[in-house]
């Protein structure tokens, strides 16, 4: 007789995982701190994969030491879990396991494939940029210096992590096809994929950490968890945060939201619930400062004050789809600004103000800097969060070209399909996300709060610096959500088709579900409206007042002179203004400048506020922070435009100007403010320049155009989508005549007339479609600082760049002459993307529009005065998303005044 098969008793089954853990834990150290350096596959010592692998390695040995030594009784009750939890594995989720297997092995080779040989298709040409000593290739985390060997397969596997990791978020709340056909659907994002391809420390490192962080939180929320269960749940959810921080900061925003869903919405199935919240709380902090602990004992830059400075930049505002206010807090998205302004802004509350201007004093500076913001502007902040949250939500459905570099017939077939399935849905998140909070909270209170907690916290926080590289991981919250309706919608059905008869009954049992949705979808618009109404009347009055306080401050006036410049424009300037070698490095100081009367000719322009200028030689320099060569870094320069109204009278613009040395926390150029420009004709515009002298009682200095008697604007941003006409005009007094001009007798604009025309602009049955991606700088994945020479028409409009926009050249017209009052006029419907539409006297800006958010529009730019003009459109694209431009112009042509045809 065959002796019978062994079976493990619990307690032997206890000491064989706790043995497999050790071993497992003991090579990955090895491989990690022995392997992977003696084979030259990363710099020497370990670098943060490195150190994140004998990380995992450490903590799988420390579980393995706890399971082998457990006793006896505890021993038994472990194993009996495991036998327990792998029944349920092996026959639950078999299907599953293989659903998740195929999903993983796909996202393995498509990631591998993309990276390895797909993207570099699109690099033509490629920047490389020679630092001494080394050759820096800019689409690589600077960690890995060989991108032969292994770099394709990390991020291969990172992607693979991604997708399993969603296919299981997924199926908390939905069936296993739909969960694949969701998974599927993320695989395929032509946005997500863009993001696959930078640094993977630097970028995509974050985005399975997220998914697995979030997955570990919704297991609480979704089932009972029990003694055992919910330490160990909140453990690994420790322990993956943990890790994830080692990648980028984004983690620590989830570490703070964990602890919440314990203590608010975990369900745990004991007779004191709350020992076993708290027990759970323990266990996650305990892995979380386990795991995290190399990089919280490092010491660092400021995580989030530096970029939360930087996000409040304009041209950030684009990708969130706000209007602008008459004030900013900086027109440039570059780390020089962000570095510099908070410091400029104390040295002009406090000229006498003692700040080494170090890393050490800017968490200080710049955490005062964001508070007084905050406190002045609190609805801007609530509008910016909000409109991240409905960005966010849209991302499944608003890029659907395949892949950048990727051009094979089938799969353009493939991503058509694609289009057709999502491209219904585009505009619509924020509604199948408030349907999803309705069905859930019917489900249960703690899903309802749970998911609109999550919506908040994730979908907010990326407006701290609303880039695509920081929220591109986020893509999942849209696909889940609409797959989870289309579940529950499909399941409504079913079960209106099998309780037909007694429907009634069926309806009286589900009745207290059905209430607490009813409840939810009436709360939920007040909930949201609410605070933002309260936030609005709160600023409103104060940025008022503020301004007011501006107008009515101290003043100095300085006496400025004319110095020619070249095309046809004279700087207006002085001695006396910002040092050009201040105090401590970096001096700030408060102007107001007025424009208009009787002796300025047109009724609005655009004056320059220049800053130095600096040689070619001194514009290719050695960046101090990254070692790297870096072509273009611009000044400080921007130009504001100003509409005058009335003939005489004036407007005034108030502006903080700085001063800063080379070799400051800035960078190492040295650069000062140095007077005001205008074209030669429009130099007597310039009424008055004076230095505001009582700044230290001023809450904040801001830019702003300080509004004109009678004319209200919104002092606050709002939600254009919403709350904005789709009508863009310059002047704006032209939107109450937009309709007359519209219906108007328009002469077109022929494809003849075009001296430029991008390979993505067509002419399509009296149209003009544009489809395709804008045209990138030479580097499309790593965007150091540049300036405008790549465009043509931004170089006109626009003195400052910004590494958020990518500008770019749609079409040029050549010059033709046009009168007075002519009004150029430019209507169609923008699918994605982004247009810069510009008017351009000889090499002046003569009114510019941007449009940003989806759906149709209509730009009406109105002649100042008789010449030639260009019409120009362009590219106005995130510098970070898959710059996917879709877009179809219907009318694109002039609106002739009644003088010409008189």
């Amino acid at each position: 007789m065959s002796p019978k098969p062994s079976v493990l008793t619990p307690t032997a089954l206890t000491r064989a995982a706790g043995a497999w853990l050790l071993l497992g834990g003991a090579g990955l150290v090895v491989l990690a701190a022995v392997v992977i350096d003696r084979l030259g596959l990363s710099q020497p010592g370990l670098g943060p994969h490195e150190r994140m692998a004998v990380q995992i390695g450490l903590a799988a040995i420390a579980s393995g030491i706890l399971l082998r030594g457990l006793p006896h009784e505890l021993a038994v009750v472990a194993g009996t879990e495991l036998q327990e939890a792998w029944q349920r594995v092996r026959h639950r989720y078999a299907p599953d396991s293989r659903a998740v297997a195929g999903l993983c092995l796909a996202a393995l080779l498509l990631g591998t494939w993309y990276v390895a040989l797909g993207k570099p298709a699109v690099l033509t040409p490629v920047d490389r940029v020679t630092v001494p000593g080394t050759e820096w290739h800019p689409f690589y985390d600077p960690t890995i210096p060989d991108p032969a060997r292994l770099p394709f397969l990390y991020h291969g596997v990172a992607f693979a992590l991604t997708a399993g990791a969603f296919y299981g978020l997924c199926r908390l709340g939905m069936g296993r096809w739909m969960a694949l056909c969701c998974g599927l659907g993320l695989l395929t994002s032509s946005f997500h994929l863009a993001h696959l391809v930078p640094a993977l420390y630097r970028v995509y490192g974050k985005a399975p950490f997220v998914l697995a962080t979030v997955l570990l939180m919704g297991v609480g929320v979704r089932w009972p968890m029990h003694r055992t269960w919910s330490p160990v749940a909140a453990a690994a959810g420790g322990l993956v945060a943990g890790l994830g921080l080692t990648m980028r900061e984004d983690l620590l925003i989830l570490a703070l939201l964990f602890p919440v869903t314990i203590l608010a919405c975990w369900q745990p199935a004991a007779r004191r619930p709350w020992r076993l919240r708290l027990l759970s709380l323990a266990a996650f902090a305990a892995a979380f400062l386990f795991a995290a602990g190399p990089v919280l004992r490092e010491p660092s830059r400021p995580g989030w004050v530096g970029p939360a400075v930087a996000g409040l930049a304009t041209p950030l505002d684009a990708g969130l789809g706000l209007t602008r206010p008459p004030y900013d807090w900086g027109h440039l998205f570059l780390d020089e600004m962000a570095r510099g302004l908070p410091f400029a802004h104390a040295r002009a509350v406090a000229p006498e103000g003692a700040y080494a201007y170090s890393w050490s004093d800017y968490t200080a500076v710049s955490a005062g800097y964001l508070a007084a913001v905050v406190r002045q502007f609190p609805a801007d902040m609530l509008a910016r969060a909000y409109a991240a949250v409905m960005t966010v939500l849209d991302l499944p459905f608003q890029y659907v070209e395949p892949p950048m570099g990727v051009s094979a017939w089938a799969v353009r077939q493939a991503y058509h399909l694609r289009e057709a399935l999502v491209s219904p849905f585009a505009g619509f998140g924020w509604l199948i996300a408030a349907a999803a909070i309705v069905l859930l909270t019917a489900r249960s209170v703690r899903a309802g709060l749970f998911t609109v907690a999550l919506l908040a916290v994730l979908g907010g926080y990326p407006a701290i610096q609303f880039c695509g590289k920081h929220y591109f991981h986020l893509e999942f919250l849209g696909w889940w959500l609409l797959g989870f309706v289309l579940s529950r919608v499909a399941r409504g059905a079913a079960w209106a088709r099998q309780h037909r008869a007694d429907w009634r009954s069926e309806a009286a049992r589900r009745a207290p579900a059905m209430a607490r949705g009813l409840a939810a979808l009436i709360l939920l618009p007040g909930l949201l409206v609410a605070p933002l109404a309260a936030a609005r009347a709160y600023q409103a009055p104060r940025v008022a007042a503020l301004l007011q306080r501006y107008a009515d401050a101290t003043r100095a006036p300085i006496a400025v002179s004319a110095e020619a410049l070249g095309n046809g424009s004279v700087l207006l300037t002085s001695d006396t203004l910002v040092p050009r070698r201040p105090r401590d490095g970096i001096a700030g100081e408060f102007f107001i400048a007025e424009f208009g009367g009787p002796a300025c000719p047109v009724d609005r322009i655009w004056p320059t506020f220049e800053y130095s200028a600096r040689t070619a030689d001194e514009r290719v320099a050695l960046d101090a922070e990254s070692q790297m060569y870096v072509r273009g870094r611009p000044t400080f320069a921007r130009r504001v435009p100003v509409e005058l109204g009335r003939a005489g009278e004036t407007v005034g613009v108030a502006f903080l100007a700085a001063s800063f040395a080379a070799g400051t926390i800035v960078g190492p150029f040295a650069s000062h403010f140095t007077g005001i420009s205008l074209p030669a004709t429009e130099a007597g515009c310039l009424q008055r320049l004076d230095r505001v002298t009582g700044t230290a009682g001023l809450p904040m200095l801001v830019t702003a155009v300080l509004p004109r008697r009678g004319v209200a604007a919104p002092l606050y941003q709002r939600l254009a989508r919403w709350e904005s006409g789709r009508v863009h005009a310059v002047p704006s007094r032209l939107v109450a005549r937009a309709d007359e001009v519209r219906t108007g007798t328009i002469a077109e604009i022929g494809p003849e007339q075009a001296a430029f025309q991008a390979p993505i602009v067509r002419r399509r049955g009296g149209a003009w479609d544009i489809r395709g991606y804008g045209t990138p700088p030479a580097d499309p994945y790593y965007f150091t600082m540049r300036d405008r020479s790549r465009s043509v028409l931004a170089g006109w409009l626009f003195e400052g760049a910004s590494t958020a926009q990518v500008d770019t050249d749609l079409m040029l017209i050549r010059p033709a002459a046009a009168r007075r009052s002519d009004v150029l006029v430019v209507e169609g419907i923008l699918e994605t993307g982004g247009l810069l539409i510009g008017l351009v006297a000889g090499s002046h800006p003569a009114g510019s529009v941007t449009v940003t958010v989806p759906g149709p529009f209509s730009a009406l730019i109105e002649v100042a005065h008789d010449g030639e003009y260009v019409v120009g459109l362009g590219n106005w694209l995130n510098g970070y998303t898959s710059l996917e431009q879709r877009a179809t112009i219907r009318t694109l042509g002039w609106a002739r005044s009644p003088a010409e045809g008189s």
